[in-house]
């Protein structure tokens, strides 16, 4: 999906926004969401 061009979404629902960010795997779109699953974002980078 990546060499395709192709955007690539990773979710994670625990941890402080700054760790996510920081440990999320290159070239993906990351956001904190809470185990709910509702419409709800915490945060994204």
């Amino acid at each position: 999906m990546l060499n395709a061009g192709k955007a690539v979404l990773h979710i994670e629902y625990k941890g402080p926004i700054s760790k996510v960010c920081a440990d999320r795997p290159a070239r993906f779109s990351t956001i904190l969401k809470n185990r709910d699953l509702d419409a709800a974002i915490l945060g994204r980078c």
